[in-house]
């Protein structure tokens, strides 16, 4: 995208902030910017929880403030996409907002915010953020590509392939286990990156979980009917050896540190992890000072004391 010369840009791993030094100053200090701030963030629908683009219009609902009543989303180009769109001004602070949902490429969207005191966007403002949003172009990284993405199968055995590049940091993107989920999304356990979110029906890529530690080691995965992903994390590190995600990629809680006694794991296991239909949980280690046996846990909340090898729930909501 084309911004202003004299802008300031903050740029993260799937963010972006960009404005003048003393129009961000202003935001950070809980002012109303008196120049325009553009904010970008990109995600997957599964952050959303929604299934497909035509659900994109009401999700701007909820990203209206309380005591405002949504407006109508309006179809809008961003640059080389199509979104949708709506504006809003807060009354007691005059800070006039426009968002915008937009669907990218292999699941994946991008959320456009443009925030400004309500003279300036009425002053001229508006056709500063309108050129920012003519000059948008929005592709996907060369570190997610499929080189395969145009390689026609021949063998007649072969639905799809998922091929993955490089990553952009030095952590190893290893594929172990996996699952699937209601959604026709399969997660793949991707060693040091975390969790690799594909497409069941084409392979595409979708989104990369984690990682949640700089140890994290994921070998194994499964999805019982609760839709939560349970991982075996074979670290070498101190941090929990079972790990319990949300589908948007949040951590809810793990257990079993480091250590050979009860409700430990030796480092580089637990190698597997297995869910039953009554989210019964089973897991396999080594190395134990003690034979491990039975455990009652509850899979709803965090559990630090049960043993592995047969992990058991002792209630389930």
């Amino acid at each position: 995208m084309e911004l202003p010369d004299t802008w300031e840009v903050r740029a993260g791993l799937d963010n972006l902030q960009a404005g003048s030094p003393a129009a961000l100053q202003q935001l950070e200090a809980g002012e109303v910017p008196q120049d325009l701030v553009l904010r970008l963030v990109t995600g997957a629908f599964t952050d959303l929880g929604i299934p497909n683009a035509a659900a994109l219009p009401a999700q701007l609902a909820r990203l209206v403030p309380l005591g405002i009543a949504p407006p109508t989303p309006l179809a809008v180009t961003y640059g080389n996409r199509q979104g949708w769109e709506i504006e809003y001004t807060v009354p007691e602070s005059n800070l006039h907002t426009t968002v915008a949902l937009v669907p990218l490429e292999n699941g994946r969207l991008a959320l456009v915010r443009g925030v400004v005191g309500g003279e300036s966007w009425s002053a001229g403002v508006n056709a500063t953020f309108e050129a920012i949003r003519t000059s948008m172009e929005f592709t996907l990284p060369s570190a997610f590509a499929d080189p395969f993405a145009n390689l026609l199968d021949s063998d007649g055995g072969v639905i799809w392939h998922y091929i993955a590049e490089r990553p952009d940091d030095p952590r190893t993107l290893r594929l172990g286990g996996l699952g699937y989920d209601p959604f026709n999304l399969i997660y793949v356990a991707g060693g040091q990156r975390g969790v690799l979110v594909l497409n069941l029906n084409d392979g595409t890529f979708v989104n990369i979980l984690g990682p949640w530690a700089e140890d994290d080691n994921l070998v194994d995965l499964d999805i019982p009917i609760d839709a939560r992903i349970y991982a075996a994390n074979a670290t070498s590190g101190d941090n929990n050896h079972i790990m319990v995600l949300n589908r948007a990629g949040g951590l809810e809680y793990g257990f079993g540190n480091t250590g050979d006694g009860p409700g430990q794991f030796m480092p580089g296991y637990p190698q597997t992890i297995a869910a039953t239909r009554n989210a019964d949980l089973w897991t396999v280690s080594e190395g134990h000072s003690e034979a491990p046996r039975a455990a009652s846990i509850n899979l709803t909340a965090s559990a630090t004391s049960c043993l592995p090898w047969i992990l058991t729930p002792s209630t389930r909501t």
